[in-house]
């Protein structure tokens, strides 16, 4: 009976460590410290959480309210020419949520209808909008966002 529990246990352990870390993105992070590893170091920009989490082998990121309307150099048009999109490049594997105050622990705490998340391409392609505002890959999830200005 022990045995048959300790492999339960394993197994479980396993699986939580198989669905990657999360990632986290706070506009108001004014420390100076970005690393994305909580909310007090998160980063202040979409890009870098997205690509670190694409990094770790795929994860969550979780962003907290604002609108997100930062520079972005999203480019396509491999191999020649390349354009910039200004678009936030989504990549397989990850997955990115928004609707958080910044003090969750939990995905299930968020409230998305009370933390408003913007993705805004208005000015993200060098100041003009965004030819695509998201670019996603395969895999990829985007939840509880409104987007606009492409």
């Amino acid at each position: 009976m022990r045995i048959s529990w300790l492999l339960v246990g394993i197994a479980i352990m396993t699986c939580t460590l198989a669905t990657g870390s999360v990632w986290y993105v706070d506009k108001s992070n004014t420390i100076g410290f970005e690393d994305g590893m909580s909310w007090q170091t998160a980063y202040t920009t979409l890009q870098p959480a997205v690509d670190a989490a694409y990094a770790d082998g795929g994860g969550d990121v979780w962003v907290s309210k604002g609108i997100y309307n930062e520079l972005r150099v999203g480019t396509f048009g491999s191999p020649a020419p390349i354009i910039n999109a200004g678009s936030l490049i989504m990549k397989e594997g990850v997955k990115i949520y928004g609707g958080f105050s910044g003090i969750e622990s939990q995905l299930e705490e968020r409230m998305p209808q009370n933390n408003i998340t913007v993705i805004d391409g208005n000015t993200s392609r060098e100041g003009e909008p965004a030819y695509s505002v998201i670019i996603a890959e395969n895999d990829t999830e985007i939840n509880g966002f409104t987007i606009e200005g492409g």
